[in-house]
């Protein structure tokens, strides 16, 4: 075997080697990423709920249209992560905060709305470092993160 030919094999392992090494990674963090959709699911359905009960029904519609958004993003990358052979429970509990005995700040429109601006930069930033992570390994989730993102920043 020349010197050409063993650099062409080693080559030919070592990216599939890391074609694999990195579909598995990717699994974990496409995981990730559905707890992340999950727990907004959770957090924009139980703001509207605690909202409706106080009369506040168009915001709470509006909350429940951000809702119906995260579980489609969540759809979209639970499609993409069974393509890659892994599966999820969909479990957001590690990223769903306990809530305390006084849940007046969640009745609070402005509070409301605060808090939903911090958790979208949380998920933009974090969107934005698996981008970087993915570089053009994997140019199909590369361009579901992509478009998620995109959509986060738009509405």
């Amino acid at each position: 075997m020349t010197a050409a030919e063993f650099e062409a094999k080693v080559h030919e392992h070592w990216t599939r080697a890391h074609a694999a090494a990195m579909q598995g990674q990717l699994a974990e963090v496409l995981d990730t990423v559905l707890a992340i959709q999950a727990a907004c699911f959770l957090r924009y359905n139980r703001q509207a709920m605690a909202l409706t009960g106080i009369g506040r029904p168009e915001f709470a519609a509006r909350l429940r249209e951000h809702a119906r958004r995260e579980i489609e993003y969540a759809l979209r990358v639970a499609r993409r992560l069974n393509d890659l052979g892994g599966h999820s429970e969909f479990d957001a509990n590690a990223l769903v905060a306990e809530e305390g005995p006084d849940g007046a700040d969640r009745l609070d429109p402005d509070r409301v709305v605060e808090e939903n601006r911090v958790a979208r930069r949380v998920v933009v930033t974090t969107y934005q470092d698996i981008l970087g992570w993915i570089g053009q390994g994997d140019p199909v989730t590369r361009h579901l993160i992509e478009s998620i993102l995109d959509e986060e920043r738009s509405t």
